[in-house]
C-alpha cells in the first residue's frame, strides 16, 4: 500500500480493482482504502465513496471513512462523503468520519 500510494494516480486502477477492494483478505481491502485516501484524486475519492456506500462490512466502511479523511487534505470532494458517513449505522464508521472532518485522521503508513 505504501508503494502504491507513493506511485500516486497511476496506481488507482490497481487499487480500485476487484483484486484489492474485492479481495477476500480484509487487510488488502483496508490498506487499499488507505492508499486511495493518501492519493486523494477524484477517482480515488469516488472509489472510497462506493466502498462506504456498498460494503456490508463495518470495518471496510470504517477504512473507507478513514481513507476519505486522508483524502480531505488534498481533495474537498471527500467532505460530503465524510458527512454522509457520519450517519452510518455503525459507531466506529461515524467516529472515523468525525476524525476525518476534524483533521485528526492518522495515516497508517
Amino acid at each position: 500500500s505504501y508503494v502504491l500510494a507513493a506511485i500516486g494516480e497511476p496506481a488507482v486502477p490497481t487499487l480500485t480493482s476487484a483484486r484489492v477492494l474485492g479481495s477476500p483478505v480484509p487487510s488488502a481491502r483496508r490498506y487499499g482504502a488507505y492508499a486511495l485516501g493518501a492519493i486523494g484524486s477524484d477517482v480515488a475519492v469516488q472509489a472510497l465513496g462506493r466502498m462506504l456506500r456498498t460494503s456490508g462490512d463495518w470495518q471496510d466502511r470504517g477504512a473507507a471513512a478513514k481513507g476519505l479523511g486522508f483524502a480531505l487534505r488534498k481533495n474537498p470532494a471527500a467532505r460530503p462523503l465524510l458527512e454522509e458517513a457520519q450517519r452510518d449505522p455503525d459507531d466506529f464508521v461515524r467516529r472515523k468520519a468525525e476524525e476525518g472532518l476534524e483533521g485528526r485522521t492518522r495515516i497508517e503508513f
